[in-house]
């Protein structure tokens, strides 16, 4: 897994785009998980193509399959040495709203460096939001339980990604995190 990490974040940074990895590598980044299954990485959908072409010369492309709770507008699987890579631009979740989440430059929260590579990672604070939209209560309750017992850092990434919720959705992740912002 880490070899195809660094070569996946070797050659987002050679093509200076945004990007940064999501879904449980942020969780394991951050020690609260040991292990994952695939890798998410989010990108701006101005670089959508460009990526893809990258990746495409690393690895098979594989049909994406479309999930009805989700309008992303660009989602595409690759393979590479046998992990699945997911790259998404403009996720937007459908739940009770679509929820639209908004990855930035600003989203990217954490970076480590491994021989001059740099591995960009989103935040929790919004992954929490998006993983309470996506109806995954075992990863929302892994955050919870880490940001009831730690500083939030990115308390204005968390407000804002708060946006996109309804005002009972607000409500409720607010009542779990028993934290005043």
């Amino acid at each position: 897994m880490e070899d195809v990490l660094m070569l996946v974040a070797k050659t987002l940074q050679k093509l200076h785009v945004t990007w940064a990895f999501g879904g449980s590598l942020i969780l394991k980044h951050h020690g609260l998980i040991d292990e994952v299954n695939d890798i998410d990485i989010v990108i701006e959908i101005s670089d959508a193509h460009k990526v893809e072409k990258a990746l495409q010369e690393l690895g098979a492309k594989k049909q994406a399959t479309e999930k009805k709770n989700y309008q992303t507008e660009f989602f595409r699987t690759f393979e590479l040495q046998g992990i699945a890579i997911d790259v998404m631009a403009n996720l937007k979740i459908k739940n009770d709203i679509i929820y639209p989440y908004h990855f930035s430059k600003s989203s990217i929260t954490a970076i480590k460096r491994i021989n001059g590579v740099k591995l960009n990672y989103c935040s929790l604070e919004e992954w929490l939001v998006l993983y309470y939209v996506m109806n995954r209560p075992q990863k929302v309750e892994l955050l919870i339980d880490y940001f009831n017992n730690t500083t939030m850092f990115h308390k204005e990434l968390f407000i804002d990604s708060l946006s996109g919720l309804s005002i009972i959705q607000k409500d409720e992740l607010l009542h779990l995190l028993n934290k005043q912002l």
